[in-house]
């Protein structure tokens, strides 16, 4: 919580000590006896620390939910802080295929390479999807509500100028 409280007063500095200690309150087996609170703790931290430019840090804890994580669910903070680590440190290609990878294993694949005649599919899939539709029927749309949908639409954001820069010039 003190942690929790840091952070939304923007003191980051002290929400990493806040975490850090949290992590070592919890003892040796913290995964198997507080698995919840751990994942908090350690997707939390690794956060504060990507924004402190506390990169290994950060590393650190993402590494450690990796290995301990249940699920593919679990993991997508920590893939999330990987990803924003990555573009901090200017190494926008990892952090795109990083994106890439985590878009594939939540069932949205994007191909590596778009030729003209896979753009030209997704158009008409596009097209077919707004045909009949108005600006007002696609404002009056519900909010998303699949998680899955809504991470993904996280991480594109996250990756969208990473793509954009890896390019380089042309």
């Amino acid at each position: 919580q003190a942690g929790e409280q840091a952070i939304e007063m923007a003191a980051f500095p002290n929400a990493s000590r806040f975490l850090k200690k949290g992590v070592q309150l919890l003892g040796e087996s913290r995964w198997k006896d507080q698995y919840d609170l751990s994942l908090a703790l350690y997707s939390t931290a690794s956060e504060v620390e990507v924004i402190t430019g506390n990169y290994q840090r950060a590393t650190e804890f993402i590494d450690e939910i990796f290995e301990q994580a249940r699920c593919l669910e679990d993991k997508l903070r920590a893939d999330k802080s990987l990803i924003r680590s990555k573009k901090l440190q200017e190494n926008v290609h990892e952090a795109t295929m990083i994106g890439i990878d985590v878009l594939k294993q939540l069932g949205e694949p994007i191909p590596l390479k778009a030729t003209k005649f896979i753009i030209a599919v997704e158009l008409v899939k596009v097209k077919m999807a707004l045909r009949g539709k108005t600006n007002q029927d696609l404002l009056n749309l519900p909010p998303m509500r699949d998680k899955s949908k809504i991470v993904s639409s996280e991480i594109l954001n996250l990756i969208f100028f990473s793509c954009y820069q890896s390019r380089g010039p042309h």
